[in-house]
Order: structure tokens, then sequence, then C-alpha cells
């Protein structure tokens, strides 16, 4: 793979979304990869990510149980 097979395949995989399909399962696959890897880097560099992380994640898992609790 090239630079420029890259650039063209990315460029490929952003001309298929529409206002109708906005996110294809490629695009949706590489943007979660990405991020995750990305997270996952700055996890480990910053203390303060790690803590503003695990404090957002720990809030939502809550929420999340807590509505799925009430009737």
């Amino acid at each position: 793979m090239t630079p420029e097979q890259g650039r063209a395949l990315w460029q490929q995989t952003l001309d298929g979304v529409t206002k109708d399909t906005p996110y294809s399962a490629v695009l949706h696959h590489v943007i979660e990869s990405v991020m995750v890897d990305l997270i996952e880097k700055r996890m480990q560099l910053s203390d303060t990510f790690a803590v503003t992380i695990g404090t957002r994640i720990q809030f939502l898992a809550q929420a999340i149980a807590e509505a799925e609790a009430q009737p």
C-alpha cells in the first residue's frame, strides 16, 4: 500500500457518504478503531486524561444502569 493508494481509498470511502447513508460500515469501523488507538495511547501518556475518561465511563455506565432499572 502506498500513501497515494491509502489516500485514494480514504477518499473513495468518504465519497460514499451521503445524506441518506451518512456512515458506511467501512468508515464506521475505521473511525472506531482509530479512536480506540488514539484513546489508548493518550490513556498511557496522561493521568489527567485517564481520570477524565474513567469518570465519563463511570457516569455513563451508571446512567444506563439507572435507565434500564426504571420500568
